[in-house]
């Protein structure tokens, strides 16, 4: 095979010599858009997963603010159930307990 090569003229040569540089080119130019295409799918990946640590956080906040606010009707509802006397003795074990809203 080698003396059929030598004994071929050189624009031959010159041109298998550029048919296997172009094939070596197009292995390279698809194994990196392989790899492209598998960066594009794990940046989607972690850009859906953010989006939803994001709307789980959100959720924690709402539901924060309605056990806070809960938290502060249940202070409330119970503050108007208690006697006068009670309610400065309350009032005061928080202030030292500094648990004051």
């Amino acid at each position: 095979m080698l003396r059929t090569v030598y004994n071929l003229p050189v624009i031959w040569k010159i041109g298998m010599i550029s048919a296997l540089a172009l094939a070596i080119l197009a292995a390279i130019i698809a194994i990196s858009a392989s790899n492209l295409l598998q960066v594009r799918k794990d940046t989607h990946q972690l850009f859906d997963r953010n989006i939803k640590e994001i709307n789980w956080i959100s959720e924690i906040k709402e539901n924060m603010t309605e056990t806070h606010l809960r938290l502060y009707e249940l202070i409330s509802l119970t503050a108007a159930n208690v006697s006068p006397e009670e309610k400065t003795q309350s009032e005061a074990q928080i202030d030292e307990k500094g648990l004051s809203l």
